[in-house]
């Protein structure tokens, strides 16, 4: 059986190349840096598509598919090629890939050793106490946020995010950003820390997620305190709940808040949807509505996210750099790039658990948030008083273990790398405000002003 694959190569700069990657009807973004190998990019493809490296044939490459400067030159050729004739930035190169189903075992085409294969061991509990309701309660929100990963990774809901984003624009800026010998221009839109800088320019992926985290907060989502009336566009305040509508229910809503206007006294319903699709459509809510919204966008343009929730009510995303290896915090609230301290130093917040969920796996990443000492992360596990260590180290391992058996190869191996790097340093203090986001006296009530 033969399944054709489209590469569709949207080139703005030699630096930096977005394809687009057409596979069983549905489309899928990767973008490449100038350094990136034949290897970097089945990787790519494999992570969204699930077609090994192996498997990958480009007939269109001819018989020297494995010389990475020669594809290179190829691929800057055609693009030249194609400009010359008057076909311009907007119209594709396409590049034909097959896949043969029967040579999923075989090392030809384009296959590449990506590393040993990993050998799963079942994991040994630990924890040998009585089970509690609480740990059932902990158990079952883990996995409610497990459900969340298949939106994510459905081919047409991430076609419906990237149809409503300006994809060149990201591009363009990142390419810019990826100049380590360009200055950085004075402009309040742009990150002033050295570590965003240093991010935005020695790390392609970075540089990519600053670009949408400023687009998502400046032109596409928005933060509800109350919403506008829906009879006189006037003011309203918060009345109450009411259940939600079977029309609401289908998109995830678990409650719905009822306004009233201070002018008109009409009543508007803010059904608190969660499913990301949804929040597409509507661009609204507070930091659940802009966080799913956000990492559904962040999977759509090739970047490996997952979604971590803070049990003192918060949620964010985290990015995984290829280059560096290692998850990045990305707060699209508050357009804040891999600062993981601000809420334990900024906001002032009294984090518990920190749990990411993502495709490749569950990680308690709580050390990461939780302060600038050891002092702050004992302080942290005396507040941890939910469930007993022991079985949450218990719970998370059977969780992954469920989830890698059903993972081919290669994906396990980026699994096991990815969720290696949850135990990181703590980092420096730095400098940290209040929170950004939210009514004034919505966040005072939260702890999370800064002033506590």
């Amino acid at each position: 059986i033969w399944t054709k694959l489209l590469v569709l190569v949207y080139p703005v700069f030699i630096v930096m190349d977005m394809i687009r990657v057409v596979y069983q009807d549905c489309g899928y973004l990767v973008d490449l840096d100038d350094d990136d190998t034949i290897s970097d990019l089945q990787i790519r493809i494999f992570s969204l598509t699930e077609l090994a490296p192996e498997e990958q044939k480009w007939s269109c490459l001819g018989t020297e598919q494995d010389e990475v400067e020669k594809w290179r030159s190829m691929l800057v050729r055609t693009v030249l090629e194609r400009d010359s004739i008057g076909g311009g930035v907007g119209r594709p190169v396409v590049l034909e890939v097959t896949r043969n189903d029967d040579n999923r075992d075989t090392k030809e085409g384009l296959g590449t050793e990506l590393g040993p294969e990993i050998e799963l061991q079942k994991p040994v509990k630990i924890y040998n106490g009585p089970e509690t309701a609480a740990m059932t309660d902990f158990a079952r929100r883990i996995r409610s946020y497990m459900d969340q990963i298949e939106e994510y990774e459905d081919p047409l809901v991430q076609d419906k995010a990237r149809a409503l984003m300006p994809l060149e624009k990201f591009q363009s800026m990142a390419a810019e950003s990826l100049d380590v010998g360009r200055s950085t221009p004075e402009d309040v839109s742009r990150p002033t820390d050295s570590r965003h800088s240093d991010l935005r320019y020695l790390c392609q992926d970075a540089a990519l997620a600053w670009e949408l985290l400023v687009w998502f907060r400046g032109e596409f989502f928005s933060w509800v305190n109350s919403p506008k009336c829906w009879s006189c566009d006037g003011e309203s305040k918060i009345a109450g709940g009411a259940p939600p509508l079977n029309s609401e229910i289908k998109w995830g809503a678990g409650m719905v808040e009822i306004h009233i206007c201070t002018a008109c006294g009409a009543t508007t319903r803010f059904p608190r949807y969660n499913k990301a699709e949804k929040l597409l459509d509507t661009r609204r809510g507070r930091c659940g509505e802009w966080t799913q919204a956000f990492t559904l966008c962040a999977r759509a343009v090739g970047l490996e996210a997952r979604m971590a929730h803070d049990w003192t009510d918060h949620c964010w995303t985290e990015i995984w750099s290829r280059k560096e290896k290692r998850w990045f915090h990305a707060d699209p609230c508050e357009t804040n790039l891999d600062k993981p301290l601000m809420y334990a130093l900024g906001w002032k917040k009294k984090l518990t658990y920190v749990i990411s969920v993502g495709r490749l796996g569950v990680a308690d990443v709580s050390q990461r948030y939780a302060g600038d000492s050891p002092a702050m992360w004992e302080a942290c596990l005396a507040r941890r008083t939910l469930v007993p260590e022991d079985w949450l180290v218990d719970e998370i391992s059977a969780l992954n273990f469920r989830l890698h058996k059903s993972m081919h190869s290669n994906t396990l191996i980026l699994a096991v790398q990815t969720l290696d790097q949850v135990s990181e340093s703590l980092g420096s203090a730095g400098s940290y405000a209040g929170r950004e986001s939210g009514a004034a006296l919505w966040k005072r009530s939260r702890g999370e002003d800064g002033q506590s």
